[in-house]
């Protein structure tokens, strides 16, 4: 857990987690404002069509058609941007977070604008709310709560009677002070759940010899290969050779050694969002839009260091294009290719397979 002993300055800026761990937790925070992004900006069109609907039922809410009708535009605009893989990335999304908040505080405060002679309702509970749908760096959202609180104020200065302004002043500057304190302490809680449950996450699919990606994030990683490639997709499968054997005659700890030098020399060519331990003996590399010439001379320069080593692998590689790929056809195929490798390596050597 992050240390309990946290300062004000910390939990401003990183929601009270260590700076290095907010930026581990920022894969998941993307994803979890990516989806609140796209609800919330439907909920939102859904209600302001029926705002909009009521404009022409009732002569006073007339004076918000224009309003609805801007608000509507720009929750389109950013429901439709999040989809486009252009603004699929952390920075991206952010901004249309803050585009969304503010369209959101802009409704409340032009609403409010057009009664003129009636305290505002809905900035102040769009103020209070809106904020804790999304994750952040709480200091910029106290920034976006304190610029849209002091511009409810003045609107409501020079819109407004004396009387409803008084309230909308006492109103606004408790409601902006509350939310500044609320968000920040929901975002540190939040954010925290979110980092642990990343951690955990990370535990349950990190091989915990080799420190690879285990059999459970490949199982729920590798279909994600085909959505993203534009061109193929390569599969790499590895087997050790030899395992068994150094294990009965020089102990488990040496063949552990193995598995961690092998496992570095694959790490170290194909990086560690490629490159999974299956269990056991078994590794794959997953690559997509790779050249396969290209590729079998690096998995060939991995094999000379582990040669040079006096360890050895056998190793099948498929290459599928990524239209219409079918990953599970192709991870057999290299899985087959592997064992034709294995079985002409036991061939060669004359060794006993059985001591794999």
């Amino acid at each position: 857990m992050p240390d309990r002993k946290r300062s004000f300055k910390n939990i401003v800026l990183f929601a009270g987690l260590p700076k290095n761990e907010f930026k581990k937790a920022a894969p998941e925070f993307q994803r979890l404002n990516t989806s609140q992004l796209r609800l919330f900006s439907i909920i939102t069109i859904v209600y302001l069509a029926v705002l909009f609907l009521s404009t022409f039922q009732n002569s006073v809410s007339i004076l918000n058609r224009n309003i609805y009708i801007v608000s509507t535009a720009l929750c389109v605009l950013v429901l439709s941007l999040s989809y486009m893989k252009f603004f699929c990335n952390q920075r991206a999304i952010i901004i249309l977070v803050y585009v969304f908040l503010a369209t959101i505080f802009s409704l409340g405060i032009g609403i409010g604008a057009t009664q003129h002679t009636q305290p505002s309702g809905a900035f102040l509970v769009f103020i209070m709310t809106a904020p804790l749908l999304f994750y952040d760096k709480p200091y910029r959202v106290g920034i976006l709560i304190l610029l849209y609180t002091i511009l409810f104020l003045m609107v409501s200065i020079y819109t407004k009677t004396p009387e409803a302004t008084d309230t909308d002043m006492l109103n606004g500057i408790c409601f902006g002070t509350l939310s500044l304190v609320l968000n920040t302490a929901n975002l540190s809680l939040r954010c925290e759940r979110v980092w642990y449950g990343s951690k955990m996450r990370a535990m349950a699919e990190t091989d915990t010899l080799t420190r690879l990606k285990n059999r459970n994030s490949f199982e729920h990683s590798y279909r994600e290969y085909a959505e993203k490639a534009k061109n193929n997709v390569i599969c790499i499968f590895a087997d050790v050779n030899g395992l068994h054997d150094l294990n009965n005659t020089e102990g488990h700890e040496a063949g552990d050694q193995m598995l961690q030098f092998i496992a570095v020399q694959l790490l170290a060519e194909f990086g560690p969002d490629d490159t999974y331990r299956m269990g056991g003996d078994e590794y794959v590399v997953m690559l997509r839009d790779q050249d396969e010439e290209v590729t079998r001379k690096r998995i060939e320069r991995v094999m000379k260091v582990i040669e040079d080593h006096q360890y050895h692998i056998s190793v099948g590689i498929a290459s599928f294009p990524a239209a219409g790929i079918d990953m599970d056809a192709l991870i057999k195929a290299a899985d087959k290719k592997m064992y034709e490798a294995k079985r002409q390596y036991y061939h060669d050597t004359g060794k006993d397979r059985r001591k794999r």
